[in-house]
C-alpha cells in the first residue's frame, strides 16, 4: 500500500514558502521523513529510505481524539526510534492507520505461536 502526503498538507508546503523563503517548506519535508512511504506485508519503507521490518516495531501507540474517538496520530516505536505520524497529514490517513495496526497485530499474534 503506497502511503501519500494529503492534499493539505502539500498546499501548506508550497504556500508557506515565499512567505518563510522556504524554511517552512523545508521544515515540513523533514517532518515527513520519518512518515511511511509504503505499508506491506514485511514492513514500512520510511520516506527516507530505511526500511522497518515488523520484527523491529516494539509497539504501536494509537493516540484518538477525545470528540469522536476518531484516531489523531500513531507513535510507532521501532528499534531505530520513534516515527509520530499524524494521520490527517497523509491522504487516506485513516485506511493507512488500519492497516499498519493490523499489519503489526497479525505479526504480533504470528510471534506468539
Amino acid at each position: 500500500m503506497q502511503v501519500q502526503l494529503a492534499r493539505q498538507y502539500r498546499w501548506l508546503m508550497l504556500k508557506l514558502l515565499p512567505t518563510t523563503l522556504g524554511v517552512g517548506t523545508v521544515t515540513l519535508w523533514a517532518r515527513a521523513l520519518n512518515w511511511p512511504r509504503s505499508v506491506d506485508a514485511d514492513g514500512l519503507a520510511l520516506r527516507y529510505g530505511r526500511r522497518v521490518p515488523w520484527s523491529s516495531v516494539k509497539e504501536i501507540a494509537v493516540r484518538r481524539s477525545y470528540l469522536d474517538g476518531k484516531t489523531v496520530r500513531l507513535d510507532i516505536r521501532h528499534k531505530r526510534g520513534i516515527s509520530r505520524i499524524p494521520v490527517h497529514a497523509i491522504e487516506n490517513g485513516s485506511a493507512v492507520a488500519d492497516r499498519i495496526c493490523s499489519l503489526f497485530r497479525d505479526r504480533a499474534r504470528a510471534r506468539r505461536y
